[in-house]
């Protein structure tokens, strides 16, 4: 009887075994990332982020908004949503960079911004309102340099100049237009 009981649970432990092998052996594999993959994969999602930079004097030398922004590892790559930057001059007003969507590459060295990019100076004493029209444009921070080789629009009151690609040295307040310039001026409209 003994012996009738110890076959019966060696019966049962063996239909366990092969029930729970099967399970295993049916069951989905675990995908595992590689490097590869984690590298090009967002690893940090940040929503309504505002970045204020100031200088060894403390003066606000740059300021970021933007309601969504990605990191990427790769290239310490950042993809933010309708991005708006504020490059402060010493003397006049801000320049403001907007754009539908930017990336940054080795965390903000170059910036591309893309889809309705729009450069805009608001006017003082000393200069008018300036604005800078494109649909991609690439901006360096330490330089304060954007460029582009797309057809852009420079607008000031009165005048009105379209170009193929531009050059436009934000501190300096110079902007080279690279090819095929034409300009409207309408001395009506001077601000």
């Amino acid at each position: 009887m003994i012996a009738g009981k110890q076959a019966a649970w060696l019966f049962i432990a063996l239909i366990m075994l092969a029930f729970s092998s099967w399970y295993f052996a049916a069951s989905e594999k675990i995908v595992k990332l590689d490097k590869e993959t984690l590298s090009n994969s967002v690893d940090t999602i940040i929503q309504d982020l505002t970045v204020k930079q100031f200088n060894a004097q403390g003066q606000l030398v740059n300021v970021l908004k933007t309601p969504l922004l990605h990191h990427i590892p790769k290239d310490n790559k950042h993809w933010l949503k309708t991005p708006c930057i504020l490059v402060s001059q010493d003397n006049d007003p801000p320049w403001e960079i907007t754009s539908n969507e930017a990336t940054s590459l080795n965390g903000g060295e170059e910036i591309t911004f893309s889809k309705h990019v729009v450069i805009h100076q608001t006017p003082n004493a000393t200069s008018p309102e300036s604005t800078l029209l494109t649909e991609e444009m690439i901006y360096y921070p330490k330089k304060k340099i954007a460029t582009t080789n797309l057809p852009v629009t420079f607008e000031q009151p009165g005048n009105k100049v379209q170009s193929q690609g531009m050059m436009a040295y934000l501190n300096e307040k110079r902007i080279k237009l690279l090819g095929n310039a034409r300009g409207q001026y309408d001395p009506t409209k001077k601000g």
